[in-house]
């Protein structure tokens, strides 16, 4: 028997996070991350509603970070450009070192 997928707590959503608005150039709408998340992470249509509340509270925690920029327009995210120039490895390994680093 397969197991379900479900969403991902926000902790580990943060480095997809990041990864997925670099692929949008660095600035997307929210619902867009959400959609590239659930396809990057090949998550089923019943983790929908999970892994929006928990991009949510990934979003309060990149920019508490200060990897996503303050919100300037509603529903709107963007990453720093300090992280933009990274290739997508180097760009996860960064914010799980920062989000390991903060707790410390």
């Amino acid at each position: 028997m397969k197991k379900k997928k479900i969403a991902p707590c926000y902790q580990t959503l943060l480095p997809y996070v990041a990864v997925a608005l670099k692929k949008f150039g660095g600035k997307a709408e929210k619902h867009k991350v959400l959609y590239q998340l659930m396809i990057d992470l090949d998550l089923p249509e019943s983790a929908f509603d999970k892994a929006k509340k928990e991009l949510g509270w990934a979003g309060s925690r990149l920019r508490a970070l200060e990897i996503l920029k303050p919100v300037d327009k509603r529903g709107v995210w963007e990453l720093d450009k300090t992280f933009l120039d990274m290739d997508d490895e180097l760009l996860m390994q960064a914010v799980k070192a920062e989000h390991k680093e903060a707790l410390n």
